[in-house]
Order: C-alpha cells, then structure tokens, then sequence
C-alpha cells in the first residue's frame, strides 16, 4: 500500500497525502479526515477501492505472506454450485446489494462464498427464511 513507519511514532504510518494511526484494529487517517476499523476497511480506505477489491488484495497478500511455525496458507474451497441462487436471494429479496455478494458471483477466488447454506437452496428455487 506504500505506507512507511513514522520513525518517531510507532503507531503512525505516511505515504503521500496520507498519514495513519493504527491503534489496535482501528486506523485514523489525519490528512483525509477518515478512519474505520479492521483490515477489509484499511484497505478500501488505503486503496480506494471497492469493497470486493480489497478482499482480493487482502486474500491474495495472505497467500504469500508467511505464516509462524512455518504453518502453511490452506487452499481456498471449491466454489459452491448453489452461490447463484443465494446470490439472488441475498441481494434480490434481502437487499444487501450487489457489492456486498460480488466476490462469489464473479468468482473472485477465496473471497467466493463457499459454506452450505441448506439443502433448499438450488439454482431453480430462492431460500425461505425461516419463522422468527
């Protein structure tokens, strides 16, 4: 992202036209007046850009970024064949919006849904939400 430790601030980080403070998972940007909490914000905020594109950036940093005691990154799962339909479900009936569920629809590699979400969901049919 291009960001250098302040060497007189351990919590500071600069690049041009940006200068963060990161205490804890929270960051605060003093010259854009902006901050947000966790790694998925920092990188849309750093980046700028969309949210699916920073979890690629965030993915694809965490396949070659090593691990302690020499522990390996696990392969990402096979992509769903149901995503489709939840897809359409999430964005369609719940209104979550096509941003939010764009990883597993384009098929963006490990940020894909990949869970089993039931046995009633299938390309033909939307879920139905259970009773409250």
């Amino acid at each position: 992202m291009g960001y250098h430790r302040d060497p007189d601030d351990a919590a500071r980080w600069r690049r041009p036209g940006s200068v963060l403070s990161i205490n804890r998972f929270m960051f605060y940007d003093h010259l854009r007046a902006e901050g947000g909490a966790g790694a998925i914000e920092l990188a849309v905020h750093a980046l700028r850009c969309p949210m699916w594109a920073a979890l690629d950036f965030l993915a694809d940093l965490a396949r070659h970024s090593p691990l302690p005691d020499g522990r390996r990154q696990a392969a990402a799962p096979a992509r769903d064949p149901r995503w489709p339909a939840l897809r359409r479900y999430l964005v369609e009936q719940r209104g979550l919006g096509d941003v939010g569920v764009r990883g597993g629809a384009a098929g963006h590699g490990a940020t894909g849904w990949s869970g089993a979400p039931g046995p009633d969901i299938d390309d033909r049919q939307a879920p139905v939400p259970a009773a409250a």
